[in-house]
C-alpha cells in the first residue's frame, strides 16, 4: 500500500462512496472539515496519518467489503435508510 499524498480526485471518490459529506469525512479521519475541502480542491495534499487511514478506507472499498465498512463506520447508505428491510 503506498503511504504518499493521495490525490484529490480519489479523496472525492472515497467520500462519494462512503456516502458522507466533507464533514462526515472529516469525523471519520479525525481532521477539519476545510482541511478535506482543501485536499478535494487540491490546494494542500492529503498526507501523514489521515491519509493512511484513507489509504485503508480506499483498499476496503475497491475490495468489495464496501458494506462491511459502511456498517462498520455506522454508516447507512440512503437505499438503507429510505428501503428498509422489513422484520
Amino acid at each position: 500500500m503506498d503511504h504518499g499524498p493521495i490525490d484529490k480526485e480519489r479523496v472525492k471518490l472515497a467520500r462519494r462512496r462512503l456516502h458522507v459529506t466533507q464533514e462526515g469525512l472529516a469525523s471519520i479521519l479525525g481532521v477539519a472539515r476545510d482541511t478535506v475541502a482543501s485536499w478535494e480542491t487540491g490546494r494542500t495534499p492529503c498526507k501523514g496519518p489521515a491519509a493512511i487511514l484513507l489509504q485503508v478506507i480506499i483498499a476496503m472499498l475497491e475490495s468489495q467489503r464496501e458494506a462491511t465498512l459502511l456498517g462498520q463506520l455506522g454508516i447507512r447508505t440512503f437505499t438503507e435508510v429510505h428501503n428498509p428491510k422489513e422484520k
